[in-house]
């Protein structure tokens, strides 16, 4: 089960601050969020990414310098500091440059395994990612399908949860 930062980040008790198109936001349909210390990312499901640096927005897609090489983004996770992964229709997208001089380089690169994302979970050091057609482990950019039997194929997948630090669950 992933551990819960101790001390805890602050949360401003009875403070909501709503963000859409009308103040700034690039798209109001979101896919997935991961806030970070200082910034929000953002995966959208027409305007590529998202960043928030606590004052404005900006988005990355294929139509932008530099170029984030698709328009929907279904999962955001954090590998490390410096480095986050985005899983899209079009594959795995790694994400650096944090803090302003973004690199955006495609790391899923093998064609016998769909590159369809759904989502990716990191537990421990592992990577684990759900396309429309498998479950996989992510290994330096392969992604390795596991044994699901045939009445279990992850068709339709939208979310997962870490389990322990060996098992995992998804959900069709």
């Amino acid at each position: 089960m992933p551990q819960i930062p101790d001390p805890a980040p602050p949360v401003k008790t009875g403070y909501f601050e709503v963000h859409n198109t009308l103040n700034g936001l690039p798209s109001n349909e979101i896919l997935s969020i991961l806030a970070t210390e200082g910034r929000v990312l953002v995966g959208s499901a027409d305007k590529g990414i998202m960043f928030f640096d606590g004052s404005s927005w900006i988005a990355y897609n294929p139509d932008t310098t530099p170029a984030f090489p698709a328009r929907t983004v279904s999962s955001i996770i954090k590998i490390d500091d410096n480095k986050f992964w985005a899983g899209t229709p079009e594959g795995i997208i790694q994400i650096t440059g944090i803090g302003g001089d973004y690199k955006f380089e495609k790391i899923s690169k093998q064609e016998n395994v769909s590159q369809k994302i759904k989502f990716l979970m990191k537990n421990g050091e592992d990577v684990w990612a759900c396309t429309d057609q498998v479950v996989a482990k992510c290994e330096n950019g392969v992604l390795q399908p596991v044994g699901v039997s045939e009445d279990l194929r992850p068709i339709g997948i939208c979310s997962g949860i870490a389990w322990n630090d060996a098992d995992f669950v998804w959900w069709k």
